[in-house]
């Protein structure tokens, strides 16, 4: 699965410029579909690259590891979807024939001690619910998924699966315990 992420237009670089590393970035730009995508190298913390395709009233953007990234990676997944931009969204559709399908992820980053909130509707076909059964907090069944990064270090992901959504939430100290009474009172509804 791609996260794309979708902001209004001129976004990006009004955030990057904001914290000042809009400047320290390598700008390439193409045309796909009579629009312009662009991408920005960046070698802060970690080299990676972000193509981004922008419209009258929309944005999307995607990051990848890397640099020297070829934009033929970014133009196969644009090429997969139709978006149709409007003041009132950004419509991203699978295009026909392409076994391509979308999922719906409202995602923030601003609860204290969290790194990241996911929630999608339980109806979407990304959702993948574990073999094993969960322990019933109060947003649902929750599940915790362990995974070692490339440097070694863990990532843990507590899964919550309500009645209409399921969350992630990726924790910054996967043992505290404000965490682990965060994850067991977190409650999310899409209505």
């Amino acid at each position: 699965m791609v996260a794309l992420n979708v902001a209004a237009a001129g976004s990006y670089e009004t955030v990057r410029r904001h914290n000042g590393t809009l400047e320290k970035s390598v700008r390439r730009e193409v045309s796909f579909r009579d629009v312009a995508l662009m991408s920005y190298e960046t070698e802060e913390e970690s080299v990676y690259t972000t193509f981004l395709w922008r419209s009258a009233h929309h944005e999307l953007y995607w990051t990848v590891a890397g640099r020297d990234v070829s934009f033929s990676v970014f133009t196969e997944m644009m090429a997969a979807v139709d978006l149709n931009d409007s003041a009132s969204g950004l419509l991203v559709t699978p295009r026909r024939g392409t076994g391509t399908s979308v999922t719906m992820v409202l995602a923030a980053n601003t609860l204290t001690n969290l790194c990241a909130v996911a929630i999608t509707p339980t109806t979407s076909p990304s959702i993948r619910v574990p073999a094993h059964s969960g322990k019933q907090v109060k947003g649902g069944v929750m599940w915790r998924t362990d995974t070692r990064r490339q440097d070694g270090s863990l990532e843990r992901t507590a899964t919550i699966a309500g009645a209409t959504a399921v969350t992630d939430l990726g924790f910054f100290d996967p043992d505290a315990p404000a965490n682990v009474e965060l994850a067991e009172n977190f409650q999310v509804a899409i209505g």
